[in-house]
């Protein structure tokens, strides 16, 4: 409620990442309620931290996993991985929304998971390259849902 009230922006975009995982998290048999909640309360105890005197108590497994997407640690479960590539596609989504950039959805969805491939984050999780390539192109495939919906919804407002 506070985010929601004093952070409009904020609250949307950590619900749009907050879905958009969650969608991510079941395709892959991932538990998509933690992969919500932690998706959504990693702004939220972010912008905690800039208000004196406020805390956010969390149970130890969120809090752990809030810490290490906030941390940019590599994830270490499916969970945090459809947390961290849907946290990288909202956040470019906005970007490009916000410069307008017109970059197709297949190059925005490779350079994420290239980068993160590059880094290590996906295949430190013991995740075969068929497997990449599916997540991959799950991503793409919500991604250009997701884009459709958002269009939709400024051409209704």
């Amino acid at each position: 409620q506070y985010l929601k009230t004093y952070a409009p922006k904020s609250f949307t975009r950590a619900k749009e990442v907050a879905d958009f995982a969650r969608t991510m998290a079941l395709k892959f048999g991932a538990n998509s309620e933690l992969v919500y909640c932690v998706a959504i309360y990693h702004d939220i105890e972010r912008l905690y931290k800039q208000v004196p005197g406020a805390s956010v108590i969390l149970p130890d497994i969120l809090y752990r996993m809030i810490q290490k997407q906030n941390n940019k640690e590599a994830p270490g479960t499916i969970e945090e991985l459809m947390v961290l590539l849907s946290n990288h596609v909202i956040t470019i989504y906005h970007y490009m929304e916000k410069n307008g950039a017109n970059i197709a959805v297949e190059k925005v969805i490779d350079s994420i998971f290239n980068l993160q491939l590059k880094k290590g984050n996906i295949m430190s999780m013991g995740i075969s390259m068929s497997m990449y390539h599916k997540i991959k192109q799950e991503f793409n495939n919500e991604f250009i849902g997701f884009i459709k919906n958002q269009q939709e919804e400024r051409g209704n407002a």
